[in-house]
């Protein structure tokens, strides 16, 4: 359960950032990332969307516990960018939401 948990901080402070032009990019740190951007395990990441538009990329955007955001999906770790991993997350909070896999 604690892993479940530091994932949905991950993703709630993910959530928070507003799309920037180095979405994707590797970075060492956030002040690397244009906007609101974080640097997560390497990859300018964060980045909120109301549509494909505010994605690059092969970034799409899509419902992650019921928020929406730009993703990378991915079927293996080797799908994602720097150290993050493929991981299947709630497309809601509903108990019986379906999941995705995408790059965290």
């Amino acid at each position: 359960m604690l892993d479940r948990r530091v994932l949905v901080v991950a993703l709630l402070l993910l959530l928070l950032a507003l799309p920037g032009c180095t979405m994707g990019q590797n970075c060492n740190s956030t002040s690397q990332c244009a906007g609101q951007g974080i640097c997560l395990k390497g990859v300018c990441s964060g980045y909120s969307c109301a549509g494909e538009a505010d994605c690059s990329g092969d970034y799409t955007c899509g419902a992650v516990l019921d928020a929406a955001a730009c993703v990378l999906d991915c079927a293996s770790d080797d799908d994602c960018g720097g150290s993050q991993t493929c991981r299947n997350i709630p497309e809601s909070t509903d108990d019986d939401s379906p999941t995705r896999s995408i790059c965290l």
